[in-house]
């Protein structure tokens, strides 16, 4: 058998789903045979049914907890060298795997273990908890069913914080520079969503906001945090697809404020709508206008 980049991919979603409890639920498998398939579009339906059967082999050969939690780091550190190190990918498989730790509405602190593992493993500034705080794998767990995973925050770092990097990073972070279209759609869109914030209360987010994105010395950095403040939007959220379609219209209108349209500029776009689970596509109207076209809301 030859091992591949799919064979770890689906090994991670498997053990996942079954290794916390013993059990892999219909929930759980439905979950990662639509995750696997989104991944593995290019194989024909045989091919994927050989792959899963041989990863399962392989899964239940390995019949201690430890060995089967050691080939699930072996496949995280692989993943991690398929992709480069590429953070936007790392970050889809991420979220692939909360999907999977979610899909029976009961999330385990075993699985967030698990994906805390991968996450150090990729090297991600990113902290999967559960709200009800408890120490992992730990003797005798008591699981909180009503638990869900949350992302870190710092103490004074809000939603309007997560908000506001997203447009300042969406209208910088692509040439480096900010046009005065760029900041009046940043400022409007700010105005329109909170018409009741003090001046000086906006100040001081921007100011926190600034600081925080200065701080980062690389643009893989910056373009991190920007992954981890749409998980957490996300969150806030509750996956509601209407307020984040809402939230990615504002970004795109960042785009279109200096009429100039980049590369970098649709890749953020495209991360920010990965993350939040929306289909997109990026078309031009009859007078040659770049337009934002939400596949599914």
């Amino acid at each position: 058998m030859n091992w591949s980049f799919k064979h770890d991919l689906l090994y991670m979603f498997i053990c996942l789903g079954h290794l916390p409890d013993r059990d892999l639920n219909k929930k759980e498998a439905a979950v990662i045979i639509s995750r696997s398939k989104k991944w593995l579009s290019d194989i024909e339906d045989a091919d994927f049914i050989q792959i899963k059967e041989e990863v399962t082999a392989k899964y239940l050969a390995l019949s201690s907890f430890q060995a089967r939690y050691d080939q699930y780091l072996k496949s995280a550190f692989n993943l991690k060298a398929v992709f480069n190190g590429n953070e936007i990918e790392l970050v889809h498989v991420m979220t692939d795997l909360i999907q999977i730790a979610d899909a029976d509405h009961e999330v385990r602190e075993e699985e967030v273990a698990l994906i805390k593992a991968a996450v150090k493993a990729w090297w991600l500034d990113i902290d999967p908890r559960l709200e009800a705080e408890s120490e992992l794998l730990n003797g005798g767990i008591k699981t909180d069913s009503d638990a869900h995973l949350k992302l870190r925050e710092e103490e004074d770092w809000t939603y309007h914080h997560d908000l506001l990097y997203m447009l300042i990073c969406m209208g910088h972070l692509p040439d480096k520079e900010f046009s005065n279209e760029e900041v009046y759609s940043i400022t409007s869109i700010w105005d329109s969503r909170f018409p009741k914030m003090s001046s000086g209360e906006f100040q001081q987010i921007r100011a926190r906001v600034m600081r925080k994105y200065n701080m980062f010395e690389v643009d893989n950095e910056r373009l991190n945090h920007f992954l981890l403040c749409a998980l957490r939007i996300k969150e806030k959220h509750k996956r509601k697809s209407r307020a984040l379609t809402s939230i990615l219209k504002d970004l795109f209108s960042i785009v279109r404020a200096d009429r100039h349209i980049l590369q970098n500029e649709i890749t953020l776009i495209e991360a920010a709508a990965t993350v939040w689970g929306l289909g997109i596509e990026i078309t031009h109207d009859s007078n040659n206008k770049v337009k934002l076209v939400i596949l599914q809301a």
